[in-house]
């Protein structure tokens, strides 16, 4: 740039520092404004799923008859809707279920709406008992904020009322929170226990009662009246609202018989219900839902709040609430970890700068683009509508340690004007003119690295995790460059201005001087430099192809050990609560050992679950770096059992009483790399539970797979009858009134609602009493009227006897599946994955069946696939930008190679920390990919300029790299030291750790940095030699087409 020519925002910056002032004045005012407005979540609102729950009650049932009655309809109506990728159904004893995902590119509000039209077609189509057929969307917000146990005092008699009448309200009244899910209270029904031969000897079928039952009541409409010119709507109402009305309905006018004559009738606790237990004492579970896009941290507060008031209650002893998850307050640890992190990378970047420029004013002038730029993202941010959440915090904490490089660039390049002899003003005009291009489009490198993610045709959960880091990262860059260009400047005249002049530049110090050896001997010896660089690149593909690096997160501090028990069929619950008491026992006898925080149990008497909730704890990089340093020097704590080492453990020394079986899993949220899965397809779920019994047979040898779990154990026991239909046919016996009668008599019929004053209603359930239910014999005493008149028993026309059934059925794309699980407890996942894949190879199937790895385990892979697709996309539309900088075909090559050199860093910082390249990594790869070019840009940009002042190439490169050498290493270890905090470990988002993207970054800056200077002159001068050859060629070519060319118009000319 010529040097009365000067840059619109530099010039303003020098002339108007007025407007300049007020403009940053401005700033700090909305970013005030901004930062104390701003909303603060955990997760950003806005993803939206693609995915749907339908969801059909369909109480006492079996999963075989859940699955043809209410499933397979379902089934057979949602493949009449376009745009579904993929449907999960599950056929359950008491309901079934469909899981719906969508492509990317459907509309979910229409796909909702469709789903909704649809059920409501196959409703009537469904048993009567499926009353209603519920869609729930998919969300983040779905998943409770709060769990909390509730244990309560001995003074409260009815605690199901006491929570009912004052937990609940209190709850329920906070703003913001949506719903409130106690589990393991007794919830309690109307019962109508029906005596069998008291039924034959009036003569009532047990379908026809429960019909009539049902009917009575309801508010029927009876049509309407005219009064007074008004038309009004006349209802009967027709509810039951005390017992004694239920005992006195009744059931045969002409008889005159009761209900009561039929049976008993009474209010009692469900006969399924489940108890909760926290450490061994009963307890209840508390889930807290927010409502819509309420302040989850208001929310948490709020109800803590609730929980003290209760806990310090007068009126009430005993009330404690033992909190295990709290959205609301790992929200407030995370950002203040995060916070806490940005804070030291801001001190680490100060102390390089000091330690360089050896100049408060100047270090400090240019720490101020640090809250300037934050400032300004923060206020984008908020005009946009977003919050500070996990995703806009980790942008804010990528930009600490870039938005002071433009600075730098500026400060050193206006430095160097001064030392020239120029003015303070001529040379903050003259020197932030010159490099503002240059500075403009390194820059803009950074920022375009978030643009392709907007091509990946199916990353849309990709896409808006980038989105939400990008914007805070891109408005922080945008702001630094325009402090850059409108800040320094001024800053650079004001306050420098009584530096005394110097005509000679300085030289950079001793290191500089090695770095101009080793450079000039690098161009004088091309080919063996290559070969040296080539040999570094060559060495890093060893750990690669050698899988040293794995792609899967090994590690996790969070979750909680899961203890499933399969129990025998028809065992009481009193039984079941003694193996509860002694697996506890064994539980609390090993606490010490290994080191949980609580335990809680859940059973009913077809179910028992005990969880072994351990313990967590959020520790900053430098508590991180101190155990870190502890244990290398001997001195740290001893290693606690893994999660794995203790699910073996319990597996060996647990003792289990006869007829208990028990599973073990390990549940951790976000942290699906840690899990193996394995699935089965077929047609018959016996020859699939047979199948996976093999395939466990098989891998069990694998050490690394812990707790392995065939979901479909069959552990029930289900009725099978077996109707003679032609037998039945020719005594006019219709086989529905008899599965009918048979449904209604064991597994009971809601049949209505009772309502209670001041307290929520409660179902009014019928069927046969207990005893009439329990056995065969009691079951085949049934009766039906043939066409003679005459009383059938049910062992006449049927045979019946109890089979094993699965717990449920689970239907993926209307095939029967299975699926095999454990936690994959290794140090190399790919190792352990060619294992399971070599000992399935030979695994034969019968025809029709087939295994996979999950939808998981493919989702994983292709959203890695989706990843290198971006990062081909990035360096592409690097190499465009600096194309357009240079304009110049080749030139961008020169700076271009700095990428794979940064891949040796990466490489090797990830096998020396053994770390794996997962999302959090890759998030860093495609980062650093705009970083690592913006030394090389502003190094050619001042070696083209040189050049053009008549210095010869190699001079041109020996000066640029003399000049730039301080800015580049100052600039590449401010963000390497701000990235230190993210490295060391401890902040995390969804359970996954930055420390990944922050290696990634430093390693690959590191490296880059030490060979930029080296490495881009020398593929500068390969690069300029060959553009030189393309020009000398073109030109004789055109020489030679010359004299050919005169020899044409010299004939053309003679026979004119």
């Amino acid at each position: 740039m010529p040097e009365n020519q000067s840059s619109l925002l530099p010039s303003i910056s020098v002339n108007r520092p007025v407007t300049v002032m007020m403009g940053l004045l401005l700033v700090f005012v909305l970013g005030a404004i901004a930062y104390n407005k701003i909303g603060i979540e955990w997760f950003p609102g806005g993803l939206e799923s693609k995915r749907l729950m339908v969801r059909a009650d369909y109480e006492n049932s079996t999963p075989l008859d859940t699955l043809e009655k209410v499933v397979e309809p379902i089934e057979d109506i949602l493949g009449t809707i376009t745009g579904i990728e993929r449907i999960h159904t599950r056929a359950y004893s008491t309901s079934g279920r469909a899981y719906v995902y969508f492509h990317n590119s459907v509309d979910m509000d229409r796909a909702y709406d469709d789903i909704k039209d649809r059920m409501d077609r196959v409703l009537p189509e469904l048993p009567e008992e499926v009353e209603e057929i519920r869609v729930y969307t998919y969300d983040e917000d779905d998943e409770p904020i709060l769990f909390s146990a509730l244990t309560l005092g001995p003074n409260i008699d009815n605690p199901e009322y006491f929570i009912e009448r004052y937990i609940e309200p209190a709850l329920q009244r906070i703003d913001g929170v949506g719903d409130v899910d106690i589990k393991g209270d007794a919830s309690r029904e109307v019962r109508i226990s029906l005596d069998q031969e008291k039924l034959k000897a009036h003569n009532i079928d047990v379908y026809e009662l429960s019909r009539n039952l049902r009917d009575q009541n309801l508010n029927l409409s009876a049509g309407r009246v005219m009064e007074g010119g008004q038309e009004y709507m006349v209802r009967s109402v027709g509810r039951i609202e005390d017992i004694s009305q239920l005992q006195d309905y009744i059931v045969d006018r002409e008889k005159g018989v009761r209900l009561k004559d039929l049976g008993e009738v009474y209010i009692s606790t469900l006969e399924n219900y489940s108890t909760w237990r926290l450490n061994g004492g009963k307890s209840y579970g508390v889930e807290i839902m927010r409502s819509g896009n309420a302040n989850i941290v208001e929310i948490s507060k709020a109800v803590n709040r609730v929980f003290e008031r209760f806990e310090n209650s007068r009126r009430w002893d005993g009330i404690q609430f033992r909190v295990f998850k709290d959205q609301g307050k790992y929200i407030l640890e995370s950002m203040n970890n995060l916070k806490m992190s940005a804070l030291w990378g801001g001190v680490f970047s100060f102390i390089v700068l000091i330690c360089f420029l050896r100049s408060l004013r100047i270090t400090l002038t240019i720490t101020l683009a640090i809250p300037l730029s934050l400032l300004c993202s923060v206020t984008v941010l908020y005009f946009m509508g977003w919050t500070l959440n996990i995703l806009t915090m980790m942008g804010l904490l990528i930009s600490i340690g870039l938005v002071v490089d433009n600075a730098i660039v500026m400060v050193e390049n206006i430095h160097s004007k001064r030392e020239m002899g120029l003015g303070p003003k001529e040379g903050a005009l003259q020197g932030a003119s010159e490099i503002s291009l240059a500075i403009t489009m390194s820059t803009m490198t950074t920022m375009v690295v978030f643009l392709p993610l907007l091509l990946m045709e199916s990353g849309g959960e990709i896409r808006f995790y980038f989105h939400r880091i990008g914007i805070p990262v891109v408005s922080a860059l945008a702001a630094s460059l325009t402090i850059a260009l409108m800040v320094i400047p001024l800053a650079s005249k004001i306050f420098f201005a009584e530096q005394s002049k110097r005509t000679k530049p300085k030289g950079g110090g001793g290191v500089s001087r090695i770095y101009q050896s080793i450079l000039d001997r690098a161009l004088k010896d091309r080919a063996l430099a290559t070969f040296i660089l080539l040999a570094i690149i060559g060495g890093s593909l060893y750990p690669i192809f050698n899988d040293w690096i794995d792609t899967r997160d090994r590690s996790s501090s969070s979750g909680r050990i899961s203890l499933r028990f399969e129990l025998p069929a028809g065992i009481k619950k009193e039984e079941v609560a003694e193996w509860v008491d002694y697996v506890e026992a064994f539980i609390e006898d090993n606490r010490d050992r290994y080191e949980f925080d609580s335990y809680t149990s859940y059973f009913s008497y077809s179910s028992m679950y005990v969880y072994l909730n351990m313990a967590q704890e959020t520790l900053n990089w430098q508590q991180v770096a101190t155990r870190w340093f502890l244990e290398k020097i001997g001195r740290g704590p001893e290693e606690s059992m893994s999660r794995g080492d203790i699910m073996r453990d319990i597996g060996e020394r647990l003792e289990l009483p006869p007829g208990l079986t028990m599973r073990y899993s390990y549940s951790s949220s976000g942290d699906s790399t840690r899990s193996f899965y394995l699935m089965l397809y077929g047609d018959d779920t016996e020859t699939l539970y047979q199948l996976g019994e093999e395939v466990v047979r098989r891998i069990s040898t694998i050490n690394e797979l812990v707790g392995l779990d065939l979901e479909l154990e069959e552990n029930n026991q289900e009725l099978n009858v077996e109707l003679d239909r032609e037998q039945a046919q020719q005594m006019g016996i219709s086989t529905r009134d008899v599965s009918n009668s048979i449904s209604y008599a064991m597994r009971g019929s809601s049949v209505g609602r009772f309502y209670q004053d001041g307290r929520r209603d409660i179902n009014i359930e019928a069927r046969l009493q207990e005893e009439d239910r329990e056995t065969l014999e009691a079951l085949s005493r049934l009766t039906f009227m043939s066409n003679s008149g005459n009383e059938v028993p049910l062992q006449s026309i049927s045979e019946l006897d109890f089979r094993d059934a699965a717990r449920y059925i689970r239907r993926d794309d209307r095939k029967t599946s299975m699926r095999i699980r454990a936690l994959m407890e290794t140090d190399d996942v790919r190792r352990t994955d060619a294992q399971i894949e070599a000992l399935m190879e030979g695994f034969e199937m019968p025809r029709g069946y087939r295994w996979d790895r999950g939808s998981s385990y493919y989702r994983l892979d292709k959203e890695n696939q989706e990843i290198r697709f971006a990062l081909v996309m990035i360096f592409i539309f690097v190499l465009f930008l600096m194309g357009i900088l240079f304009e110049s075909f080749v030139l961008p090559l020169a700076v271009i190679g700095t990428v794979p050199i940064a891949g040796v860093g990466v490489v090797w910082m990830l096998v020396a920390s053994d770390t794996a390249f997962e999302r959090m990594a890759s998030v860093g790869a495609m980062i650093l990919i705009g970083i690592v070019v913006n030394n090389g840009i502003v190094l050619v940009d001042l070696s083209q300029r040189l050049m053009k002042e008549g210095l010869s190439r190699n001079q041109a490169l020996l000066e640029a790299s003399k000049r730039r050498f301080r800015p580049i290493w100052i600039t590449s270890l401010t963000t390497i030291f701000g990235m230190v905090p993210i490295a060391i470990g401890g902040s995390k988002v969804m359970d996954m750790s930055y420390a990944p993207m922050g290696r990634v970054i430093i390693g690959g800056l590191l490296v880059s940095t030490f060979l930029t200077l080296i490495v881009v002159p020398l593929f500068y001068t390969f690069l300029d030699d060959l553009r030189n050859w393309f020009g000398r060629t073109a030109s004789m070519l055109t020489q030679r087409n010359e004299p050919i060319a005169e020899s044409q118009q010299k004939d053309v000319a003679e026979k004119a």
